[in-house]
């Protein structure tokens, strides 16, 4: 507190002092005996409060737990969330499973010792990891999950895009080449490399694929399922296989993700089948995810189609939304369509109830040389930074 004293100069009181040495000589015999009035004090004060500063509202605590840090698809997802905890103010910390389900799950059990907020999952296992959310259930820690969903616990909200919807939108671009290509569909064998068959996400892009080619709408076409683990060069081995196996009458491929397509691409060219999008007898490739090798191999005629799985996207709007909660605001429920104005690729969304009771956020998704151009801004590819 500061404290300001005002004085009276000494001239000033030297002249009251004559005058009132002059009214005492004068006062009559009752004036002297009556009470004297309280001089007015010499002093002034004024005083200067100085105001507190308020202290700043403490950050909520997120923890975001990615299956892995080592791949460019989960790498564009920690960015999107990073980019979005700033934005939104909160503190975000990043466990990476490396691809190990009990990994993730002590991961869990550290982030509750911790004392966070609430968390973000993108599950290495479908099954395995809903453990691990039955116990932030019962700490009370909000939840959310992205990319591959839990088949059980309670989620305040589950986003993802439709992995069935790009599975068929897959298939339909390689059937679409092929007519292009060929003039009509061709007696063939067309391959399904799939994912990890752990993960949800490996099942229902095949059965994507499925609902387009299957022996009643193209009879003429055989379609051979295998699995790659989301490994390239796991992929390299199976479709080397293949080929050896059934030669050129592969007329055509379909990846589960295009995180295998280095394995893929190499394997066809290894086989001798390798010939530029645009040949007679060039083996259409179809993608799942939209990675920057993926897309860069679309660029040089390599590959021909990718469906767009917007990464980045997961990672940001999950951390906004897991903010907007923790504030109180309202977040996407069942039965919104959730509409973003500007340039995106994700909008809009629909919010639909998920077989396991929760609410999922279905982002939008594209096919990439055939709706998206390979070099539009919009692409996670083309902005996302390698670690």
């Amino acid at each position: 507190m500061k404290k300001k004293i005002w004085y009276i100069g000494s001239i000033t009181m030297a002249v009251l002092l004559f005058f009132s040495l002059t009214l005492i000589s004068c006062k009559t015999p009752a004036e002297e005996t009556a009470p004297a009035e309280e001089a007015a004090p010499a002093e002034e004060e004024e005083m200067e409060e100085e105001v507190a500063e308020e202290a700043p509202a403490e950050k909520s605590e997120i923890a975001f737990f990615v299956r892995s840090s080592k791949f460019e698809t989960f790498q564009a997802m920690m960015q999107g969330a990073e980019k979005s905890a700033e934005e939104n103010n909160v503190n975000l910390t990043i466990f990476a499973a490396e691809l190990d389900p009990e990994m993730q799950l002590s991961q869990i059990d550290t982030a509750i010792e911790k004392g966070i907020d609430g968390a973000i999952i993108n599950p290495q296992d479908s099954a395995g990891i809903v453990p691990g959310i039955e116990k932030l259930n019962q700490a009370g820690i909000p939840v959310m999950a992205i990319d591959v969903e839990p088949v059980g616990g309670d989620l305040l909200l589950y986003i993802a895009f439709s992995n069935i919807q790009a599975g068929e939108a897959a298939a339909q671009s390689l059937i679409e080449i092929l007519e292009k290509q060929h003039g009509e569909v061709p007696e063939g064998v067309i391959l399904n490399i799939s994912g990890d068959p752990a993960h949800s996400a490996a099942h229902l892009r095949t059965e994507g694929m499925d609902n387009v080619i299957n022996p009643d709408t193209y009879p003429q076409l055989e379609v051979v399922n295998v699995t790659a683990h989301w490994d390239s060069d796991e992929a390299f081995t199976v479709v080397s296989d293949l080929l050896e196996r059934h030669g050129d009458k592969v007329l055509g491929l379909e990846t589960g993700s295009d995180v295998m397509i280095a394995g893929i691409t190499r394997a066809i060219e290894v086989a001798g089948y390798f010939k530029p999008v645009g040949d007679p007898d060039h083996i259409v490739v179809s993608a799942i995810d939209g990675s920057p090798l993926a897309i860069a191999s679309l660029a040089e005629g390599v590959i021909d189609a990718i469906s767009l799985q917007p990464m980045d996207t997961y990672g940001y709007l999950s951390v906004r939304y897991m903010a907007w909660y923790l504030e109180g605001k309202e977040i996407p429920k069942i039965g919104d369509t959730v509409v973003e104005e500007g340039d995106n690729v994700w909008s809009p969304a629909v919010v639909v109830e998920h077989e396991a009771g929760y609410p999922n956020m279905m982002v939008n998704s594209g096919r990439i040389g055939i709706d998206i151009p390979p070099d539009s801004p919009l692409l996670w590819a083309n902005f996302f930074e390698r670690e």
